[in-house]
């Protein structure tokens, strides 16, 4: 059912960019990512609904594994993005760039 999800061109890019970063300390590590980022495309194509609301038209889903967060609009196709749910708390704390 991932068919009915468009996966816009700014996530396409951050999840090549995370995909490398969990690479370069683990396959395995990279793997389980990939595996977890595709189950949440299920997920969310079978059901929309479940998900937590972050407006009227938008809803989040966050990875069991790994600081990231799906973000979602409900339409069809459903169009997504991923979004670290850390890195404003790294900034806040002056741990990022």
């Amino acid at each position: 059912m991932i068919s009915s999800i468009k996966i816009l061109t700014e996530a396409s890019v951050d999840i090549k960019e995370i995909v490398g970063w969990y690479k370069n300390i683990s396959q395995p590590l990279a793997a389980r990512f990939i595996s977890q980022l595709y189950d949440g495309f299920e997920r969310i194509s079978s059901n929309p609904n479940a998900w937590f609301n972050i407006s009227k038209k938008a809803r989040r889903y966050r990875l069991s594994d790994f600081p990231y967060l799906i973000l979602f609009f409900r339409r069809v196709p459903i169009s997504l993005y991923l979004r670290s749910f850390m890195k404003r708390e790294i900034l806040r704390h002056g741990k990022g760039d």
